[in-house]
This record gives structure tokens, sequence and C-alpha cells, in this order.
């Protein structure tokens, strides 16, 4: 076996059954040569990330409402989406949903181009406080959860010698979710013209003409559509009766370039032997908004305000509703703060242990229960062991303190279109700013 190989390794059973079957990249760690032409090599197997980390968004997307993972509904289920994008194509997840079984949504979601897929997957991670690896070029997914497995118990049947036990020092009381949340506005008009557009006579999509770029009242529109497409012209030069109105048509008098949630891009046309003049182009949508930094607190019972200590968590895009700031927040008081005892013990190979699986730790004075955090198999000749670090998820507040600050100044331009804007005056000379009315 060379460096960086493929390669599937099976453990098997007495009558040959497969119990465990590991397939990944192989790394050599070290070689061992006798004198008498004896080689000994350790290698460790892991999983390839190499092609998938740098997979990029080939273009901005919006969404809208996404569920962060729905198994019933994939085409609307972000971790799906993503998972396609980074090239898997077996897949097994848990649906993320609150306590109350019902689907976690996001209202907004933009990826933007050249961005990589990972740090996207990355994101889901951190907003769904959950377990995602890739075992057998499967992407898994597990949320956390504090059902303890029944396949088995961690005692001294399993465990091999001696079972290492701390104490995290915690310091804070609480945990605080900072998180940016999206509010959709009535459908209204979101672009129309400030002044009218005047067209020479005599042109086709065979004309060299700019392309007309269109800004929306706000950042992002969802379901933006042309209502109202309208023109004149006059018969007769400076005779005002000879005025003629006419609904402009796709492909005659305009050519869709782009249409997105962010914007649009057209080109007009005249065909007509008379100046044209382009009086209403109307877009209407539903509108969002930003408001920033909201807050979402998670305390230990009877903690002032004066005393708060909190761990602040990393602004995340794809946490912005208060439910799914308090969620996160009260599940991470547990987590990182009323749980506080780590373990790291070795077992006789144990193929049932999963990763972010929950099982009982039974060791003389130890009874707990605890979440497997990282799990090592070595499989040396005739020694199978398992090496396991796990957190203690016995305790569960009863009883948790929340505060949350709602921000209730909106903010309409909220996505960042430098980049979009440069590679638009890169690729397109000729493109000229319509304004609308703000």
């Amino acid at each position: 076996i060379d460096d960086k190989n493929e390669i599937k390794i099976e453990v098997l059973d007495e009558v040959g059954n497969i119990l465990y079957k590991i397939q990944g990249m192989a790394n050599i760690n070290k070689r061992n040569k006798s004198y008498k032409y004896i080689e000994k090599w350790d290698y460790t197997v892991k999983d390839s990330f190499d092609e998938i980390s740098e997979k990029t968004i080939n273009e901005s997307i919006t969404y809208y409402d996404l569920y962060l993972c729905n198994n019933n509904d994939k085409e609307n289920s972000l971790l799906h989406i993503i998972g396609k994008n980074l090239g898997f194509n077996k897949f097994e997840f848990d649906d993320v949903i609150y306590d109350n079984g019902e689907h976690i949504r996001v209202p907004f979601i933009y990826f933007e181009e050249n961005k990589r897929w990972i740090d996207k997957l990355q994101a889901f991670i951190e907003a769904t406080n959950g377990f995602l690896y890739v075992n057998n070029k499967k992407l898994i997914f597990k949320t956390r959860n504090l059902t303890i497995s029944n396949t088995i118990e961690l005692n001294r049947t399993n465990i091999i010698k001696n079972i290492e036990e701390t104490y995290k020092e915690v310091k804070n009381n609480g945990y605080k979710v900072i998180y940016d949340r999206f509010k959709k506005l009535d459908n209204q008009v979101v672009f129309n013209l400030s002044s009218k557009i005047i067209l020479e006579p005599k042109t086709n999509k065979n004309t060299e003409v700019p392309t007309m770029k269109m800004n929306y009242i706000t950042s992002s529109v969802a379901n933006p559509t042309l209502t109202k497409a309208t023109a004149y012209y006059f018969a007769v030069e400076d005779d005002v009766s000879s005025r003629t109105e006419i609904d402009l048509e796709e492909n005659k008098h305009y050519v869709i370039e782009n249409w997105k949630e962010t914007g649009c891009e057209i080109k007009f046309y005249n065909p007509l032997n008379y100046k044209l003049y382009i009086d209403n182009f109307e877009i209407k949508g539903t509108p969002l908004v930003l408001y920033k930094d909201n807050e979402a607190k998670a305390l230990l019972p009877n903690i002032s305000k004066e005393k708060e200590n909190l761990i602040v968590n990393n602004k995340n895009s794809l946490i912005q509703t208060r439910k799914q700031a308090m969620f996160i927040a009260k599940w991470l008081l547990n987590k990182e703060i009323y749980n506080n005892k780590l373990y790291n013990f070795s077992t006789y190979f144990l193929h049932e242990i999963e990763l972010g699986g929950v099982y009982g730790l039974v060791l003389d004075d130890i009874d707990t229960v605890v979440e497997i955090n990282s799990i090592n198999i070595s499989l040396k000749p005739s020694r199978f062991t398992t090496k396991i670090a796990a957190t203690e998820v016995k305790n569960k507040l009863s009883y948790t303190t929340i505060k949350s600050k709602i921000s209730a100044n909106p903010n309409t331009q909220f996505i960042d279109l430098t980049n979009i804007e440069k590679s638009i005056e890169d690729n397109k000379k000729d493109i000229a700013e319509v304004d609308g009315f703000q």
C-alpha cells in the first residue's frame, strides 16, 4: 500500500460476517525494517476530504424558507443540497427538529459565487449543534439527543485497564447567541423606472446595446415578477396627437439577461421606425429586510444581570429566528456549562459504538451517561482496540432562565455586492445602472 492509496479494510467474525468496514485514504506513519528483510508498516486510514474541500459555488444562489434537514423534502433540505454539491450520493441524515417535532427552517440563505461549499457545511454543523462525518463514502449527520442506546453499555467487561475522568473548569453561567433575523414584507412594487428610457429606432438582438442593471428596494426580493412593461412612440415627430401606447414584448422589445432575487439585467430594443419611450418597467415581489444583532441568552437559574458571565457564540448566517437561537442557546448551556466531565478510555473492539451515540458508562463509583466525541480504532494483529473520548451528558437542566433582545432597526441593503459588481464591470463594460424609485 502506497501513501495516499484508497483502501478498504473489513473486520470479520469467526464465520466470515462483516462486523465493521473501514474505507478511506491510507497515510503512512512509519516503517520498521529488519535485517531479516521483514518490514512492519504503520498506517492510518482517514476519509479523504481533498476533493470536497476545493468545490466552490458556481453562481450566487438565493433560497427562502429552506429546511435545515428534512428527509421527506430533500429538494428543500439545505443539508441535502450541500451534500449533493460536495459530490456525495449516499446520505444518512437525522432530521433537524425542535423538541416538539417541528422541522427547523431558515428564512433566507444567500450563497455567494466562488465561496467554498465545505464552509457552508461547517456553518450548518454549528447552526445545528450536531455530528457530521464521512464513513465509507457516505455522508452521515446525527443530531444530539439524550436517548440512551440499549445496544451496549460501557463497563468493566469491555473497558481496558482504566478510565481517565477530567473535570472542566467552568466559570461561565450562561450562553448567548447573537444572530441576524430577516422579515418578509408584503408583496409590493420593488422596482420601477424613475425616469423614461429613450431608445433610438431600428435596433434588435443583433444590435450592440447596453445592459441595464436594475436594483430592487432591498438587497433580496422573493419571487420578483414583471407586472407592467409599457412604452409609447410618436408616429409623427413633434405631433402629440400621434402618440401611440404599446405593451413591451419579451424577445422583441427586451431580453432578460439575468433575473435573480438580488436584481436583474435587461437589454432593451426598438424595432420601430420611431423613437421609443419606455415609461414603465414595474417589478413586484416580496422584499426582505434585515434586523441585525439580536440576542438570545440561556442562563443557569437565579443568575442576576450583574453576575452574568456568558459564553458568546460567533454569529452564524443559518441562525435567524428567536426560536432557533433559544433552542441552540439552551443546548449549548447544557453541553458546555452544566455538564463538566470528560472521559477518555480504551475498550476491546466494539463495532456497535457510533460517533455521537449516547451510552451508559458504569465503572465502580462512575455511573453516568456519555456522548461519544471521537473514536480511534486500532487494528494491530491479534489486538483490536477502540480508543474513545466522551462527554458526560447525564445532567439536564429542568429549568433555564431565558432572555432575548430583538432589534427594531431594519436594514434593506444587507448583501455585499462589491464582488458581483466588480465581476460585472470586468465582463460587461457596457453595463448601465437604471434608476428606480426609492
